[in-house]
């Protein structure tokens, strides 16, 4: 767009929106296979009512050991090679009538897999304590998976480089029966450059990110598989618990994510 004011020539600067790859609402009873969900584990369930605005929600039940019973785990992947991701939604622990221990994977990005070369990124509660306390990745090595965590109260990730954003709240404790918000963003390097991101907000706020740092093997593809909400998990024979989930949207693209658009410009004349 040009404007001009006394004879000068503006340049409104561009911004570029964000693509919405999926979203689901879980505002339905039949198969999760039907709404575009690639798959899902047998604890995988609709429970209807139970969405922060009354409407139906995910649940995802967590009440054996992965090493016996296989995890408990919901899997979306995208239709299209994607260098970026922007995955969001609401959340609620539901610890019944225990403390939830155990814990166990929370959000996981995969990437494609190509002869053993990958790379993944992780958020996880806490085995025994189910606490947040950083985003899991590998910033070094082939395959990278969990060998370098961003933590959420800033502290040292294992020497990865890179500048270091948000508020470092330190742990987050969720188990609290409220409804949170959940966003990550991650972006893949390109071969050879140290511009991968990630970023984590909680309830709407920045609580953690890093620029300027690789996060795959050039041999790995810079394309993500899929995510997947639950997984891996450990059980201490206590009282089985739950992850609720809803309004979940993923976007391709980081204006959703780390960029503001900025602000039109004021005080033009228009001849």
């Amino acid at each position: 767009m040009r404007i001009l004011s006394h004879g000068a020539l503006f340049l409104l600067p561009l911004t570029v929106s964000a693509s919405t790859l999926f979203q689901d609402n879980f505002n339905y009873t039949d198969a999760f296979t039907n709404h575009g969900w690639d798959d899902a584990s047998g604890s995988s369930s609709i429970a209807v009512g139970a969405g922060p605005d009354g409407s139906n929600a995910l649940r995802i039940t967590f009440n054996c050991d992965s090493n016996s019973c296989g995890d408990r785990w919901h899997n979306w992947s995208p239709s299209v090679n994607t260098q970026e991701l922007v995955v969001t939604f609401d959340f609620k622990l539901v610890c019944n009538a225990g403390n939830c221990t155990g814990g166990g994977k929370f959000l996981k990005l995969f990437g494609q897999n190509s002869a053993g070369h990958y790379a993944n990124a992780t958020t996880a509660l806490v085995y025994q304590t189910a606490v947040f306390e950083g985003l899991s990745y590998g910033c070094s090595g082939d395959p990278r998976d969990t060998a370098s965590v961003m933590y959420f109260s800033g502290a040292d990730y294992t020497g990865c480089g890179g500048t270091l954003t948000g508020t470092h709240p330190g742990e987050i404790d969720p188990k609290d029966a409220q409804w949170h918000s959940w966003k990550v963003h991650m972006r893949y390097n390109d071969d050879n450059v140290s511009n991968a991101v990630f970023g984590v907000w909680y309830d709407g706020a920045k609580i953690a990110g890093i620029t300027g740092v690789t996060n795959r093997a050039n041999a790995a593809p810079k394309y993500f598989d899929h995510i997947t909400l639950g997984g891996w998990n450990q059980f201490y024979g206590s009282v089985p618990y739950s992850i609720l989930y809803d309004n979940v949207v993923i976007t391709d693209s980081v204006s959703s994510s780390d960029t503001t658009p900025p602000a039109a410009p004021t005080g033009l004349g228009v001849n």
